[in-house]
């Protein structure tokens, strides 16, 4: 691991153990009638993972993460296999269009190139099968303020200008992230529309979606291989 090593020890657990209950919302509507397969890039601890299998949702999980955590599901007997390594610069030892379910949540804005990176998990999922993915916002309200008003890009220790995000994406970026991988987005949400009453939910609809770009922190993604 490079210096964003040190970064990455700066966080406290959660960052490494919490269960994506936003992520597992979005694969229960596949509505999938047989359990699925499921590898996750930047698994952390593996927590959703183990979640995912404890549901009956999934048969089989996988983890990947650039690092290895004592006390966690990693080593747990319900992980199917845990791999400890850089997704840019290892091959996975699975075959080709193996996956039902691929997802990287909140990992592609740390990678160097996320755009091969999609690519070369596009092989591991089967035909039909979904690529799940949540990714920051840079055009959120609040850095547009830093930038623009305050003349600051100063990096955070977490949130959309974490220290060890090297890209960063606004809606439509997202968009071509996986459509320029043969990958149809067929579902995008912001985070703010997961809680019906929240502030930023209402705002934008009071604005027809117009402010809807400014006020989401997160995108969740779910698009199909269809190719």
């Amino acid at each position: 691991m490079d210096n964003l090593s040190n970064f990455y020890e700066e966080k406290n657990a959660e960052y490494f153990f919490v269960v994506r209950k936003d992520i597992i919302d979005l694969v229960r509507e596949l509505n999938s009638k047989e359990p699925l397969s499921v590898l996750e890039v930047g698994a952390g601890g593996g927590n959703t993972l183990i979640e995912l299998k404890n549901l009956g949702i999934a048969k089989e999980v996988v983890g990947v993460d650039i690092v290895r955590l004592v006390n966690s599901y990693q080593d747990d007997p319900l992980m199917d296999n845990f791999i400890v390594g850089d997704i840019e610069k290892i091959e996975l030892p699975y075959p080709e269009n193996y996956f039902d379910l691929i997802i990287c949540a909140d990992i592609l804005e740390h990678l160097y190139d996320p755009w091969n990176a999609v690519k070369k998990l596009y092989k591991y999922l089967k035909q039909n099968g979904y690529f799940i993915a949540s990714i920051p916002n840079i055009g959120h309200f609040s850095v547009l303020k830093k930038i623009f008003m305050d003349k600051d890009f100063r990096y955070e220790n977490a949130g959309i200008l974490d220290k060890t995000h090297i890209r960063f994406f606004c809606r439509k970026n997202v968009i071509d992230l996986f459509e320029a991988n043969n990958l149809k987005v067929v579902k995008m949400i912001s985070n703010f529309e997961l809680n019906k009453k929240s502030k930023s939910n209402i705002l934008s609809k009071i604005t027809h979606g117009y402010l809807s770009d400014l006020l989401t922190v997160r995108y969740l993604v779910v698009s199909q291989k269809y190719g």
